[in-house]
């Protein structure tokens, strides 16, 4: 894939959560700007390029399989930003977002900025088995950016990569953090 850097700062963004809950339909929403009802399962990580404001963000959308979930790491090492992904629909994919997060927090950088995608927003209300009240407050309690999206209409999608953008630190070492080289070098030599 072409870089669409053009000498913008990047930085990475891993997307992870259960199976089916549309971490591939959001990611390509928001780079091609379309939406496929039969999208491909995605076997151990896809990757894809967008630039959102003057940040280019290098995306490692990552499989929501429980085999994929030993490997999910080495596509989290080194990201700036994460955004973990449910389905309103489906209370497990809830319960696993907060286990990826877990994860997330045990492994990580603590400056990692978290996203929460309360995805398949379009959904009728009768069939929603979280709420959004109930999906905020995790959020706000865990620091964590919450956006209702819709990886079919579209809604949060932009907005939600827009405020992740926002809340990146400026960065003078992207390019070594790119693939989790250290922030900085030791001094010592030992």
């Amino acid at each position: 894939m072409a870089s669409q850097s053009g000498g913008a700062p990047s930085a990475k963004v891993v997307m992870l959560g259960a199976q089916s809950v549309g971490k591939t339909c959001l990611t390509i929403r928001l780079v091609d700007g379309k939406f496929s009802e039969n999208e491909m399962t995605t076997i151990g990580a896809a990757y894809k390029q967008k630039k959102v404001s003057e940040r280019v963000l290098d995306i490692w959308d990552t499989a929501g399989q429980e085999r994929y979930a030993a490997i999910a790491p080495l596509y989290y090492r080194g990201a700036q930003a994460a955004v973990i992904v449910y389905d309103v629909g489906n209370r497990k994919s809830f319960t696993k977002a907060g286990e990826w997060l877990k994860k997330l927090r045990a492994e990580t950088d603590e400056d990692l900025v978290l996203g929460l995608a309360s995805n398949k927003s379009d959904m009728p209300d009768n069939k929603r088995q979280v709420t959004e009240v109930e999906a905020e407050e995790y959020a706000k309690a865990n620091n964590m950016i919450h956006y209702s999206t819709s990886a079919k209409t579209g809604a949060g999608v932009n907005e939600l990569f827009e405020e992740i953008v926002t809340r990146l630190p400026s960065k003078k070492a992207d390019t070594a953090l790119k693939m989790g080289m250290p922030k900085t070098k030791s001094k010592s030599c030992c």
